[in-house]
């Protein structure tokens, strides 16, 4: 299906979603829509606490499991789908809220009202990669789908970041106001903060997080170069977790020092001495989670990648860890025994962790309980 294609079935969509009327409790409910599993670090658990029936969770298909284990405890939850939304009129709910959260761009927020507050807490502390009016992609679509991107981003009343730089970010990639940034810290980050005062630090076990690209036969050749620079470090064992999405039937054989992991990071991340990705946000959680641990990055495509989809125009300033781009420089990274890592990640943490305190979660239910009338 080609883009103008696209581009007119969404428009369909949302004209769709926009006809369908409020549900009649209008400003009654408090709505979150979820996409990723345990992104909220016990908000909703907390919000249904305090709005029962109320609260409604709507899931995307990353979150399934998450919602499955909600809707047993009594939480009302809503399949985030076309079908639901534009048919069965679920979108109704969301026209009626008095307040939502959303942890991702959600289209369907350009049919509701303009006066409900809508806070976004995203899903990664910090970003490498451009998204938004950052992506050259963006400016190449239909003006069509701009205008609706934007009626989106406009639609942030509350963008919840754990630091100024994170916020600027926001403020550039969705051409919003200083004013929207809630400087209240990421909520996820609040089960990262302790992690380190309880779990050892193996230098042996590497933790590979490789960004997707949309291009299997690119993604595939990224996977072969780390893997034939991993098969020569016999004495480190490397755990590699790829993106749902990859084709693992079309994976290059592992070496016996590798193996695949289907863990969330928050599971893989504690304990591991070295983290080597490329253009991940696991960067940003290791160095809160792991302050002791190194971050190597390994970017065989960056003269490509930095173009589409572009990376932040400093990063290759930020110093969070060393920059390798074969896969000889990898591994004479892997090998290396120079220090600095804890001093890398303090300076990270003071640039992309500066309010992840451990209070998040609290802060953000105590400004959500306030827009609630």
């Amino acid at each position: 299906m080609g883009i103008e294609l696209k581009s007119m079935m969404k428009n369909l969509y949302m004209a769709r979603l926009r006809q369908v009327k409020p549900n009649s409790n209008y400003g009654k409910w408090v709505v979150y829509v979820a996409t990723f599993n345990d992104n909220d670090a016990g908000l909703i658990r907390a919000l249904y606490e305090h709005y029962g029936q109320r609260l409604i969770v709507f899931f995307g298909g990353n979150a399934a499991r998450q919602a499955s284990e909600l809707a047993e405890t009594g939480v009302h939850t809503e399949p985030l789908t076309t079908r639901n939304m534009a048919v069965n009129g679920a979108v109704g709910y969301m026209k009626s809220a008095a307040v939502m959260v959303v942890d991702n761009y959600v289209a369907e927020l350009a049919a509701i009202p303009e006066s409900i507050e809508v806070y976004q807490i995203w899903h990664a502390a910090g970003a490498i990669k451009n998204f938004g009016w950052d992506d050259p992609a963006t400016s190449q679509r239909p003006a069509a789908d701009q205008r609706r991107f934007q009626e989106v981003y406009n639609h942030f009343t509350h963008i919840v970041v754990g630091s100024e730089k994170m916020g600027a970010i926001f403020q550039r990639a969705y051409r919003l106001p200083k004013e929207r940034i809630m400087l209240t810290g990421f909520p996820r980050s609040d089960e990262y903060v302790h992690v380190a005062d309880d779990v050892p630090v193996h230098g042996d076990q590497v933790l590979y997080v490789p960004t997707y690209r949309e291009d299997n036969a690119d993604m595939l050749s990224v996977l072969r170069s780390a893997f034939a620079a991993f098969e020569r470090v016999p004495e480190k064992q490397f755990t590699v977790k790829l993106h749902p999405t990859v084709q693992l039937d079309e994976l290059p054989d592992l070496p016996e020092n590798v193996q695949l992991s289907q863990a969330d990071l928050a599971q893989l991340m504690p304990g591991t001495g070295m983290l080597i990705t490329d253009y991940s946000s696991a960067v940003f959680e290791y160095a809160l989670m792991v302050p002791s641990g190194r971050t190597v990055f390994f970017c065989p495509d960056f003269v490509s990648y930095r173009k589409v989809p572009g990376v932040q125009a400093d990063f290759l300033e930020w110093g969070i860890g060393s920059i390798t781009y074969n896969g000889d420089q990898l591994i004479d990274e892997i090998n290396s025994t120079s220090s600095g890592a804890a001093e890398r990640n303090s300076s990270a943490n003071e640039m992309w962790n500066k309010y992840n305190d451990g209070n998040a979660v609290g802060r953000l239910q105590r400004m959500i309980e306030a827009s609630v009338k």
